[in-house]
C-alpha cells in the first residue's frame, strides 16, 4: 500500500513540470538505408499540449504533421517518457510511432521533446525517423 502511495505521488510530481502548452522549433529527419531523405528533413514550428493525465497533442502546420501520444514518469521528475504517433504529415513516411522523452530544464524553463524509431522490411532498405524540438511555454 505504501508503495502505491509513493508511486501515485511520484506520477503527479513527475508530470507537473511538463503539463501545459509548449511551442518552438522542431527538426524532422527521415533516413532510408542510412541515407537522409532530404524532402523530409525540415525545421518547422511545433505546438504541443501536455495534460495532467499525460495526454500529449500537437501539430506542425507547415509540414502537416499531427502528434498524439502519452507521457509517463521517467527517470527523474524532469524527464518523462513519451510515446507518440505522427499522422497527416506531407511526407507520409514520417507517419509513424515514435518513442522518446520530454526533458524539462529548470534553469531556462524549456523542454526538449525527442523521439524516434525504425522499421525493417524484408528485402527493403531500413527506415529510421526522428523528431527533436526545443520548446518554451
Amino acid at each position: 500500500m505504501l508503495l502505491s502511495l509513493i508511486a501515485c505521488s511520484f506520477n503527479a510530481v513527475a508530470l507537473d513540470l511538463h503539463v501545459g502548452s509548449w511551442s518552438g522549433q522542431a527538426e524532422y529527419i527521415l533516413k532510408v538505408g542510412g541515407e537522409e531523405f532530404s524532402p523530409a528533413h525540415v525545421v518547422v514550428s511545433l505546438s504541443i499540449r501536455v495534460d495532467k493525465n499525460g495526454k500529449v497533442v500537437g501539430s506542425s502546420p507547415a509540414n502537416g504533421c499531427k502528434l498524439l501520444g502519452l507521457a509517463q514518469p521517467g527517470v527523474s521528475e524532469t524527464v518523462a517518457n513519451v510515446g507518440f504517433s505522427l499522422t497527416s504529415c506531407n511526407v507520409p513516411a514520417l507517419n509513424q510511432r515514435y518513442q522518446g522523452t520530454l526533458a524539462y530544464y529548470k534553469t531556462n524553463k524549456t523542454m526538449i521533446l525527442s523521439g524516434g524509431g525504425s522499421k525493417v522490411f524484408p528485402g527493403k532498405k531500413p527506415l529510421s525517423f526522428s523528431l527533436r524540438a526545443n520548446l518554451t511555454r
